[in-house]
């Protein structure tokens, strides 16, 4: 294994987090770069959205979509 280059790497956390999140990571520390806030930026958490990911493309012109969601 690669170490040196694994030493490089970037850490991004993601999936659910919130200002509480933030506030925890800092107080334990961490090693990560960055976050991905999404749901938590763009909704109201007393009125969650749908936990899930889609993906919409077309193929050959015929509309496709992809639902996921892990539980």
């Amino acid at each position: 294994m690669d170490y040196e280059n694994l030493a490089k790497s970037i850490i991004i956390a993601s999936d659910g987090i919130n200002e509480d999140k933030l506030i925890k990571f800092k107080e334990v520390g961490n090693e990560m770069n960055g976050y991905g806030i999404g749901t938590h930026l763009v909704t109201c958490q007393k009125q969650p959205a749908l936990g899930m990911v889609y993906k919409l493309v077309e193929i050959n012109k015929i509309k496709k979509i992809k639902f996921t969601s892990n539980i």
